[in-house]
């Protein structure tokens, strides 16, 4: 049977239009599995730029802060391009200060910042801490410097700093020493003109970025200070620490404190692993990390624009759960899923601020290099050869070998008992008083047979607890490692500055001492 002629062309017609067709299909499928290749090879890139080993463990742009629009906020970047610490950075930030030691009526000014040069020393809890705040008065006293110490001040009230009319609330002065070495011992107050005006050194339980509001000109400014050498008018100055050698620290200091006040026996190495032990797995159950670090490395601005989303995501699901009962039962897991990612925003947060302030970051792990290279930052200058003497005899106290035998037993490395303010009481132990002893004293753990190397190794015995500390810690850890990174080039930058010649080997003691 033969088909006509015009059913032939019909058929042939039919015959191109369904060719056609699956042609435009496969091409479409070959387009969207290259659409599909290059968003895997940039999420494959994002996640293999990552400069710190925790955080490849989940892509940025999963995160509560990527959900919610946080790097849409004038107050919170964008941080799903975590930075890249230079070497050039790391020399801008160590660089000599312009200031003249011995001379009260000094007014240089950092060619770099246009501004007076403004140390600001953020003391972190249980690394170093009173050792660095002797060392400032020190520094103060010889070099003719105005010294402010503050306590109390991670809860600043944020109107308090963003102008200049009145003085910082919640941020208490301990003490200040005004620059013809004279203690002032009346009451002082504290606020944006004071520090622009009037401190050299600024330190104490504080937040980075705390003064940021005496100085407008910096704040009002559009170019992000991360896209050029332009360092920050503040010279932030800080101290990190193995997080599970500090929170271990820390207990142990809290059982000494209560022994010293007639609260318990004498304390030994059991009583301290037990409860390390305790507050990590009791964290866990909780679904809680380690992050005390944040209370200093979080801006005021930062802490009130994170409140305000953490408020919204809290009526976001209370309203799901109200809409949808069945829901209800799986909002707690949301919940828990929410929670480690808003520590995870944190801590990429703090990370954030550590490059863009380009603070000075010392580790107690090597407190001989991170003290040599806070001194090469002061600056060369001073108004004789009798106040260079004084100077670099009483550095030498702060100074022992840079071969240093174990973190906790270096010669200056100094307790913390004399600042124990209430910003750094443990919630759970709020029996604690903070009237501690005016002075400097030094960490008594080691006299009393306990110290953080023993105790630390008495828990790497029980494997299991280990993994559940090591995520307890983990976010502080991912802080800490880029820290360390910051740390090592900003100590080669000294290096070539002061000695021309092969890098010493002290430098490399990251594998010792680090994870």
């Amino acid at each position: 049977m033969f088909l006509s002629t015009s059913t032939q062309k019909q058929a042939f017609k039919f015959d191109l239009t369904l060719k056609s067709s699956k042609a435009t299909s496969s091409a479409f499928i070959i387009i969207f599995s290259i659409v599909l290749l290059v968003i895997n090879w940039r999420t494959l890139r994002a996640i293999t730029k990552i400069p710190y080993e925790d955080a490849t463990k989940e892509i940025p742009s999963n995160l509560l802060f990527n959900k919610y629009n946080f790097y849409g906020d004038d107050i919170l970047p964008d941080l799903r391009h975590p930075p890249k610490y230079s070497r050039e950075l790391a020399k801008v930030a160590i660089r000599p200060s312009t200031w003249t030691c011995g001379d009260k009526y000094d007014n240089s000014i950092d060619p770099l910042t246009n501004q007076k040069p403004i140390f600001v020393f953020v003391h972190i809890y249980k690394t170093a801490g009173s050792t660095l705040r002797s060392f400032f008065f020190n520094v103060a006293a010889i070099c003719k410097k105005s010294w402010m110490l503050l306590i109390s001040c991670t809860e600043v009230n944020l109107r308090s700093i963003q102008t200049d009319k009145g003085n910082w609330k919640n941020c208490k002065v301990k003490g200040e020493l005004i620059r013809d070495g004279t203690s002032v011992s009346h009451k002082t107050t504290v606020s944006n003109s004071i520090v622009r005006e009037r401190i050299d050194i600024l330190l104490g339980h504080l937040r980075i970025g705390t003064a940021d509001d005496a100085f407008p000109t910096l704040t009002n400014s559009t170019v992000p200070i991360q896209q050029q050498l332009y360092p920050h008018p503040l010279r932030y100055i800080l101290v990190l620490r193995n997080p599970m050698d500090r929170f271990v620290s820390g207990i142990i200091f809290q059982l000494c404190s209560k022994t010293n006040k007639g609260l318990a026996g004498n304390v030994t190495q059991e009583d301290v692993v037990h409860l390390v032990k305790k507050k990590v797995r009791n964290g866990r159950k909780s679904n809680q990390y380690q992050d005390r670090i944040l209370k200093y490395l979080l801006t005021p601005a930062q802490v009130n624009a994170i409140n305000k989303y953490a408020n919204k995501i809290n009526k976001s699901n209370s309203a799901v759960g109200k809409e949808n009962n069945t829901t209800q039962q799986r909002l707690p897991n949301a919940a828990i899923k929410d929670e480690m990612e808003m520590v995870e925003y944190k801590a990429r947060l703090a990370i954030h601020n550590l490059f863009h302030y380009n603070a000075i970051v010392g580790m107690t792990e090597q407190m001989p290099q991170s003290m040599n290279m806070i001194r090469h930052a002061l600056g060369d200058k001073f108004q004789d050869d009798g106040r260079r003497a004084a100077f670099d005899e009483f550095f030498e106290f702060y100074s022992p070998s840079e071969t240093p035998s174990s973190p906790e037993h270096n010669l200056n490395l100094r307790d913390d008992r004399d600042e124990y303010g209430e910003d750094d009481v443990d919630p759970e132990d709020e029996s604690l008083s903070t009237d501690e002893p005016k002075g400097f004293v030094r960490n008594s753990s080691a006299e009393r047979g306990v110290s953080t190397s023993l105790v630390m190794g008495e828990l790497r015995k029980d494997e299991d607890f280990m993994r559940l500390f090591t995520e307890y810690v983990k976010f502080e850890q991912m802080i800490v490692d880029f820290g360390w990174d910051m740390h090592l080039k900003q100590f080669e930058e000294y290096e070539k500055a002061v000695k021309p010649r092969k890098l010493s080997s002290p430098v490399r003691k990251r594998e010792r001492f680090g994870r």
